[in-house]
C-alpha cells in the first residue's frame, strides 16, 4: 500500500523472500528499558510490573513523542512530557506500559483502516510478550484478544529463513 493515509500514518512496505510486508515501526520496550536502566536497574521486571499494577497513576504519554527517541535521560523525558507528575517508580512504569498499550491500539486502528481488514487477535512477540500487565493493558486498549508468542521471535524467524535457503 502506498496511499496517502499509509504515508501519513508512517507505514511502509518491506520486501521479504517471496512477500512484501506492510508495516509500521512503533515504540516498544525502549521506554521501559530506558527507565529501568536509569531509575530501577537493581529491580527485577516482575517487581516493576507489580509496582506498576499497584500505582494509581492515570497519566498517558504519546509513546512516539520524539522526546523519547534518544533522550539523554529517559526519566527526564518522562518528567518533561508529564510536567513532573510521576511521583514514584510504579507511576513511571505504569505510565510507560499503559502508554505503549494505547500506542499499539492506535497503530492497530490505523492498520485496520488502511487495509480495510478487521483483526480479532493481536500477536505479541519479543520482550513484551512475557509481560502480563502490558498484555492486559493492550487487550483493554485494543479490545482484541492478545496472544503472547515466543520472546525469541527474531531468532526463530532467522532460523526459518536459513531453513528456506537450505531447500
Amino acid at each position: 500500500l502506498t496511499d496517502k493515509a499509509s504515508q501519513a500514518a508512517n507505514y511502509s512496505n518491506e520486501g521479504g523472500v517471496g512477500y512484501n510486508r506492510y508495516q509500521k515501526n512503533i515504540m516498544g520496550m525502549w521506554l521501559v528499558n530506558g527507565l529501568k536502566k536509569e531509575i530501577a536497574d537493581e529491580l527485577e521486571f516482575a517487581h516493576l510490573v507489580d509496582l506498576a499494577r499497584r500505582s494509581r497513576c492515570d497519566l498517558l504519554v504519546d509513546a512516539n513523542n520524539p522526546e523519547f527517541l534518544a533522550p539523554g535521560s529517559m526519566k527526564a523525558a518522562f518528567d518533561n512530557v508529564t510536567n513532573g507528575k510521576l511521583h514514584n517508580i510504579g507511576d513511571y512504569f505504569r505510565c510507560a506500559y499503559r502508554s505503549l498499550a494505547q500506542n499499539y491500539a492506535k497503530a492497530l486502528t490505523e492498520l485496520e483502516t488502511n487495509t480495510g481488514t478487521k483483526y480479532e487477535k493481536l500477536y505479541i512477540v519479543g520482550g513484551g510478550a512475557k509481560n502480563a500487565f502490558l498484555n492486559e493493558e493492550t487487550e483493554t486498549a485494543t479490545k482484541k484478544q492478545v496472544i503472547a508468542l515466543p520472546i525469541e521471535a527474531t531468532a526463530l524467524g532467522n532460523l526459518k529463513m536459513q531453513m528456506e535457503a537450505d531447500k
